[in-house]
């Protein structure tokens, strides 16, 4: 159902409020509803920030409607939800001081490899981010091209529409689209075991995700962790940002004050996210 129709849904359910004949105890006592636009990297982290939420405001409900960011930002432009929640930052030509965004979390993307990749001492280039799509393209078939071992280069990538997928894609620019020959796996630990039994495969962890004994690489010469991660230093960084267009009624304010104090940032330094607080 899209974003619109459901906002139209919520509006409608809330119109007896202010019918003739509505007490104002029954306007009290009304439901309170909160639709959120967001994109499905994030998904999980604003759900349970608003299952917390509703835990300490009984009688609210929220609705997550998933969406690219562009399609989060221009609900939220046209009045279509009470909140977007996307995984960059604003962009740059946004000059209209009625839009107002809220860091909650950071998450960010850890390049791992087997150890053979680096066999007879050999030092690879530095990675760079548009380095790491061509490596999961197979537009770089061999670890030679980049200084390491004449392997070939296996891509291991998640599952298409996990959680995971999705903070992969997020923060790979242009969202390279996977050699035919890539694995897909639907989990951290069996991400590892791909890439250790494997020579030449490569894959992507998130904070917090051991690994195990595979090769971290880092990303420009920047190893990916918290120091890196908030300062954004880290080129494959991603955000949780939740993001308003003008006034934010009441409960709007409520949940943003929530996400980013004590109990929602909690919530929010749970890997693979990272607290900004």
């Amino acid at each position: 159902m899209s974003i619109i129709r459901r906002r139209g849904l919520l509006a409608g359910a809330g119109l007896a409020s202010f019918m003739p004949g509505a007490s104002a105890q029954a306007a009290r006592e009304r439901p309170q509803s909160l639709l959120i636009a967001g994109a499905p990297a994030i998904r999980d982290l604003i759900t349970a920030l608003g299952d917390a939420f509703r835990e300490a405001h009984p009688g609210v409900t929220l609705h997550f409607e998933a969406c690219t960011n562009a399609t989060a930002l221009l609900a939220m432009r046209n009045g279509a939800t009470d909140l977007a929640a996307i995984t960059s930052d604003l962009p740059a030509d946004t000059v209209d001081e009625r839009w107002h965004a809220w860091l909650v979390a950071r998450n960010g993307v850890q390049v791992i490899a087997h150890p053979g990749i680096a066999a007879g001492g050999a030092a690879l280039q530095p990675l760079a981010p548009l380095v790491v799509g061509r490596l999961i393209s197979g537009a770089i078939v061999t670890w030679r091209e980049l200084g390491g071992a004449d392997l070939k280069v296996r891509p291991v990538l998640y599952l298409p529409g996990t959680p995971e997928r999705y903070r992969t894609d997020a923060v790979l620019p242009g969202r390279p689209t996977a050699a035919s020959s890539a694995r897909v796996v639907g989990n951290a630990a069996d991400m590892v075991a791909a890439v250790l039994a494997t020579p030449g495969a490569m894959g992507l962890l998130g904070f917090g995700d051991a690994p195990g004994g595979t090769v971290a690489l880092p990303c420009q010469d920047v190893a990916m962790d918290r120091t890196s991660l908030l300062s954004g230093r880290y080129p494959l960084t991603g955000s949780a940002l939740l993001v308003s267009f003008g006034r934010e009624p009441p409960l709007v304010q409520a949940f943003v004050q929530f996400a980013r104090g004590p109990a929602g940032q909690a919530i929010a330094g749970r890997p693979p996210f990272v607290r900004i607080r």
